[in-house]
């Protein structure tokens, strides 16, 4: 996945597709062809027609949960803990910790409250080191996500 940036502890299931390539619409042809020539036996490929990926990179952030069959278009940005649903097209950017479904991906709510999320994006607990995690891992699995930030956010 060139042009992408993946954060850490993501979950993706499988058939998601992230940054998927565009067909050239204004050409008289839309075949692979016309930009991938080598392949057909006509000619050099015009690798300047993958350019636009470079210019159009897609960032996802730390914590995220894309579900089965999820399209990621060019150019968008995920924030921390967002949760995408299953069959999602996602065209736009999605705020951090929002939950995001349907063709295109609309936003369905806040997966916690705002000063929640405040101390988590504060925390960044997925730059804790492992030893950390490990001794935390009980509050993970107990406290409410209120109680672990008030916990852990000094």
């Amino acid at each position: 996945m060139s042009n992408t940036t993946i954060g850490k502890f993501c979950s993706i299931a499988s058939h998601v597709r992230i940054n998927p390539g565009n067909h050239p619409l204004p050409r008289v042809a839309l075949h692979h062809f016309t930009y991938r020539a080598s392949r057909y036996g006509l000619g050099e490929d015009e690798d300047e027609f993958f350019q636009w990926r470079a210019e159009s990179p897609v960032t996802i952030g730390h914590d995220v949960w894309l579900g089965h069959g999820v399209v990621v278009l060019p150019g968008v940005t995920i924030g921390n803990g967002a949760a995408i649903g299953a069959g999602t097209i996602v065209t736009k950017d999605v705020a951090p910790y929002s939950i995001v479904v349907g063709n295109p991906g609309k936003p369905l709510r806040k997966r916690f409250s705002e000063e929640d999320i405040a101390g988590l994006e504060a925390l960044a607990w997925w730059d804790w080191p492992p030893l950390l995690l490990a001794e935390r891992l009980d509050d993970f699995r107990q406290l409410s996500v209120a109680d672990f930030v008030k916990k852990y956010c000094v």
